[in-house]
């Protein structure tokens, strides 16, 4: 097939065991506890440290998640819960149960509920991030956490120990005067993505996270008919391969990329523009494998009718790096890399979906 689409601004590398602030993407989202409570469910995140007492900071509700750093958890362990059982001393263990949006939980120290009705684990720096959850996720009346040696808490603002983040937020109070809601907003880009059974231009409008393998989450979503879009592309002599999604009752659209080929019912899979630049297929190429499949940010994308107007932003104001030059197909790509040894890029400009052409 031919080419379809482009992405944009490659934002940071976090290479493994680096002390370094993480960066975040963040939208606004209608439900973000919805967005909140399914990021948590499938993908290997935590949620954000000062994401306030019952997830609220002043009147906003705060969606906000941070991708768990490989040096960190390997299992998750903070059991939700539907329906309370029974508590039994378990001196690793703190359990509470929710008291609602904008409210600490209450604790039970050293104990662990050990019967009820299961939901499903998420990960949690401690107890305050598994109290979050719950009170985030429909249904959950309790929760336990298995404390350790890898448990962190305290500060505002990004935490080193914490990844790149996904910021969901549900700014109720701000006013959309003149444009449409949020809510109106997410049902276009649920509408454009249809069946997923083809690329939509709107999909480079997200974020770009590598992995060692899109198998688990593409099998996580087979099995809770969460729909999903698969690709492939071609960097050096390597094809690699992009799983695309929505994050629920949101517009935040999560591209995961891979060099190890993913198996969707025998699909062949349709071809699109490399997504990320040679030395960034080069270095990820060496990670390996990760129990908890780990993620890396690579890009932040967006599309633009003026890529002349972009580079001369990009590369004369902030004085950042080219990194990767595409134009080919219809679709002209820019990334630059923006200070330090972080690598950042940015926007491209789209002939297929009305966009000026720079070819």
């Amino acid at each position: 097939m031919s080419t379809k689409g482009a992405s944009a601004a490659l934002f940071l590398l976090s290479l493994p065991c680096v002390p370094a602030p993480p960066g975040k993407s963040t939208i606004a989202a209608s439900d973000a506890m919805q967005s909140l409570a399914w990021n948590l469910k499938y993908l290997p995140v935590t949620i954000a440290e000062d994401n306030g007492a019952g997830n609220m900071m002043g009147q906003t509700v705060q969606g906000r998640s941070q991708v768990l750093l490989n040096t960190s958890y390997t299992e998750r362990n903070c059991q939700l819960f539907a329906a309370k059982g029974s508590l039994s001393g378990a001196s690793k263990y703190e359990s509470m149960t929710p008291n609602g949006l904008g409210k600490d939980c209450s604790y039970s120290s050293g104990k662990q509920y050990t019967s009820g009705t299961e939901l499903h684990k998420v990960f949690a720096n401690n107890k305050a991030q598994c109290c979050n959850a719950c009170v985030a996720t429909s249904g959950c009346v309790a929760a336990s956490f298995l404390t350790s040696s890898k448990d962190h808490s305290g500060g505002f603002g990004p935490q080193t120990w914490e990844g790149f983040g996904f910021h969901i937020s549900q700014a109720a109070g701000s006013k959309t005067t003149g444009g449409i809601s949020v809510a109106t907003l997410e049902g276009h880009f649920r509408d454009r993505f249809g069946d997923y059974s083809k690329f939509d231009q709107f999909m480079d409008y997200g974020v770009t996270l590598f992995t060692y393998d899109l198998q688990p989450y593409i099998d996580a979503f087979k099995k809770d008919s969460v729909p999903f879009f698969v690709a492939q592309w071609n960097a050096a002599q390597d094809t690699w391969y992009s799983l695309f999604f929505l994050s629920k009752a949101s517009h935040y659209v999560l591209e995961f990329t891979s060099s190890r080929a993913p198996t969707v019912d025998g699909v062949t899979f349709p071809k699109l523009e490399q997504r990320m630049s040679d030395d960034h297929c080069k270095n990820f190429k060496s990670y390996g494998s990760h129990p908890a499949h780990a993620l890396f940010p690579v890009s932040t994308n967006r599309a633009s009718s003026d890529i002349n107007a972009i580079n001369n932003v990009y590369a004369n104001q902030f004085e950042a790096t080219l990194t990767q030059k595409i134009d080919e197909g219809g679709v002209s790509r820019r990334c630059y890399r923006t200070g330090g040894s972080s690598d950042a890029s940015t926007p491209a400009s789209l002939q297929n979906v009305g966009y000026q052409s720079e070819i």
